[in-house]
């Protein structure tokens, strides 16, 4: 793990700027971008995917994409909402332990 100290901001609400990769049978797992989509999905609350991508600045098929993945990992609930997939984060922290 490689860590910066950045200036605050929406896609860096804790101010730092990290290199860390969680890779699950080829597929990255956390890495910057899902700590990110995780974070606004729980203090913004945003109502559909869409809404999402909007406020993370992201491309629409990449959020969609990284969304239904750590759906399917467990990592956040899809609950259908009219029209919309709603996002859901339930937990405050992701802990990593690695065996040695």
């Amino acid at each position: 793990m490689k860590t910066w100290k950045v200036p605050v901001s929406q896609n860096r609400p804790y101010g730092y700027k990290y290199s860390l990769v969680y890779i699950v049978n080829g597929k990255r797992i956390i890495g910057y971008d899902n700590e990110i989509l995780l974070h606004l999905i729980r203090k913004e609350k945003p109502e559909s995917i869409r809404s999402l991508a909007r406020v993370s600045g992201r491309d629409i098929k990449n959020v969609t994409n990284d969304v239904q993945y750590l759906a399917r990992l467990g990592l956040l609930e899809l609950n259908e909402t009219g029209k919309n997939l709603e996002t859901v984060v339930n937990y405050e922290k992701i802990l990593l332990e690695i065996a040695v």
